[in-house]
């Protein structure tokens, strides 16, 4: 197969349907500022996918600056986004819906906003996504939002806040998402490092053509006399592991879920690691993981409301200098100790986050 490159320039419409052969190379050229763009229905590959990149050769990575949605993926199989800074979109750096076998690395999104629901990397309603290497330098409400998403493989993600912007969440897995891996990755002082599940009440919507657990932007209602089926939109098969959450408020806020994984994570200096409402939280596990903070920084091991029975505890390192005289202050541990816990020795956790 011959592959055929595209040469994008700087502020010209690139906006591009299904009429993009499997194997071509589309090229941001620069230096230079690219508009935001729609990608729908491109159809490459296995084995020749659709690329979006930086030009070969170029010093630096293009930017793709402002409008609402910087990078819009629609109905697209095949592709990978490589190589591309997208800055200052009002609403979303980039959004995957309902795609197939899409690639996102070596990218950087940031300055997201001032949308209060502004986030940086969108997935709805798509399978098969891997994100490798990501920076997520500002954004509204979440880093990294998951709704109806399949089959996610995530890692080398950083999220870091910047000042005037709420970031408020760094990774979000909500409604109908399933077999979802997310390693090796570091938030730093963000509000809810990550949200795993579906909120109380609300896993249960009406079903609607096409593949969707739920409706999302743009789905239209059912016609009249069409009987709504109840579809169970609980997220399922989350993994989280080899992770540093550094100064996190919530390290975890824990919704409706099966099949909760999270293993092997350093977490510094939560306020709080876990935050748990769920009517179904089942098969959560918390395990091999190393919790540390200083004197004072925690102020509880879990807030509750319901739901923490499904959490089961495996060996864990709970350490501070405060120890053993704050544990009355900290509260009882969630969810039920499968191993019994550890509250020493000092890991003696170097700058990196490694014991």
């Amino acid at each position: 197969l011959e592959t055929v490159s595209v040469s994008i320039v700087p502020v010209s419409g690139w906006s591009l349907a299904s009429n993009v052969a499997p194997g071509t190379i589309l090229e941001l050229a620069g230096p230079g500022v690219h508009v935001p763009a729609v990608l729908e229905g491109l159809r490459g590959r296995d084995d020749a996918p659709i690329v979006v990149r930086r030009a070969s050769g170029a010093p630096t990575a293009p930017f793709v600056v402002g409008g609402e949605t910087g990078l819009l993926l629609r109905d697209c199989e095949h592709v990978v986004v490589e190589e591309i800074a997208f800055i200052g979109a009002t609403r979303c750096a980039i959004r995957i819906e309902n795609c197939r076998s899409i690639a996102v690395r070596n990218v950087l999104v940031a300055r997201l906003g001032p949308d209060a629901d502004a986030d940086g990397l969108e997935i709805v309603d798509s399978t098969g996504v891997d994100l490798q290497t990501i920076r997520f330098d500002g954004w509204q409400d979440a880093g990294l939002e998951l709704r109806g998403a399949r089959e996610v493989r995530g890692g080398d993600l950083q999220f870091t806040p910047l000042v005037r912007h709420r970031n408020r969440t760094a990774i979000r897995v909500g409604a109908g998402c399933r077999d979802v891996h997310f390693s090796e990755f570091t938030t730093r002082a963000i509000p809810t490092a990550v949200e795993i599940g579906t909120a109380p009440g609300t896993r249960d919507t009406p079903e609607t053509s096409g593949p969707a657990d739920s409706p999302e932007d743009g789905a239209t209602a059912p016609s009249a006399g069409v009987v709504d089926r109840p579809v169970d939109s609980t997220s399922r098969g989350i993994v989280f592991e080899r992770a540093r959450l550094d100064r996190p408020d919530v390290a975890f806020r824990l919704l409706d879920a099966v099949g909760v994984d999270l293993r092997r994570l350093t977490i510094v200096d939560p306020k709080v690691v876990f935050e748990i409402d769920a009517e179904v939280l089942e098969a959560a596990r918390f395990a091999d993981n190393l919790v540390v903070w200083n004197p004072g920084a925690m102020s509880a091991f879990a807030k509750v409301v319901r739901g923490d029975e499904g959490l089961e505890l495996g060996g864990n390192l709970w350490w501070s200098a405060e120890l053993p005289a704050a544990r009355p202050l900290l509260g009882d541990l969630p969810g039920r100790a499968a191993t019994p816990q550890r509250f020493s020795p000092d890991p003696q956790v170097a700058p990196r986050g490694h014991p």
